[in-house]
């Protein structure tokens, strides 16, 4: 898995073409989708727009809440995936949410494990889980994932998870739903001080910023941006692999900045930074609501 991808998360369909292009173009070869993206056709038409070679691109999918369930109906979604991507397979497929309730959730990773074996897939994964849900996996004698993505920043470090995922020999991979971007701080003034402090020094907008510490942490992530303006453009370039080398050289992120930016953790709730983005506004139990901890 690369450890800088692109993100189709919120990218309407009439630009998720473009925007996927220009990832491609700027050296990006992970690509992460999902079936609740509503732009996976377009994710497909950019990759043969561009002659991509398939065996050097690391393509993602995730079974949506509605497409949970046995084995039958997990294959028929996916493959309605495969031919939106115009694919054979997927390097990864995600059971997108533990929402469903533990049966649900438990029979679509089964069936997802049951894809690999038939060359669906290559990995699969969960996304949005907490310790609880990654404990009923083993605990019901499925196979550890081989990658695990969740909402992860400074300000949430996701520390139970990601000791689990080491402890197992999960990948991580990193999805921030905050804009890092402005005035705006979801820490203290302190925090912000000092994460302006590296972002100015070190010449990187605040997202390079946690593209870098997440690399230098071993966690892959997938930044994401739109096209509707000049910077929107230019940060899919900057963001990549290659546009973060570009800035800081193969040393990458020192590691008194990396402990500096650890520093800042403020154990926000899964979900805290997005109300309702990805489940139903009937589904968030108030201000302390963690999708992470769901029955």
């Amino acid at each position: 898995m690369p450890s800088v991808g692109f993100g189709c998360y919120k990218t309407p369909p009439s630009s998720t073409t473009e925007a996927v292009s220009l990832a491609l173009r700027a050296g990006v070869r992970h690509i992460d989708g999902a079936q609740d993206y509503g732009n996976e056709k377009e994710i497909g038409r950019a990759i043969r727009d561009i002659g991509m070679q398939r065996s050097k691109l690391f393509l993602t999918s995730k079974i949506s809440n509605d497409n949970q369930g046995e084995l039958r109906k997990v294959t028929k979604s996916v493959k309605a995936t495969l031919k939106s991507l115009d694919t054979a397979y997927l390097d990864c497929l995600y059971v997108h949410s533990p929402l469903p309730g533990s049966n649900l959730r438990l029979s679509t990773y089964a069936a997802l494990q049951q894809l690999k074996e038939e060359g669906f897939c290559r990995s699969v994964g969960v996304a949005n889980y907490g310790v609880s849900h990654l404990d009923e996996i083993v605990a019901n004698g499925l196979d550890t994932p081989d990658v695990a993505m969740m909402e992860l920043s400074f300000y949430n470090q996701r520390r139970g998870e990601v000791d689990w995922a080491n402890k197992h020999g999960t990948k991580v991979v990193a999805a921030s739903w905050s804009k890092l971007s402005g005035g705006f701080n979801w820490g203290t003034d302190a925090d912000f001080k000092a994460l302006n402090e590296i972002s100015t020094r070190l010449g990187l907008t605040k997202a390079q910023v946690l593209v870098g510490w997440c690399t230098a942490k071993g966690i892959a992530c997938v930044p994401r941006s739109g096209v509707g303006s000049d910077a929107e453009r230019r940060a899919i370039e900057e963001n990549s692999e290659d546009g973060l080398r570009r800035v800081l050289g193969e040393r990458g992120m020192s590691e008194e900045d990396v402990r500096t930016l650890d520093g800042m953790e403020q154990r926000l709730t899964m979900g805290r930074l997005g109300r309702t983005d990805g489940w139903r506004e009937e589904d968030v139990k108030g201000v302390g609501w963690d999708l992470s901890t769901v029955a």
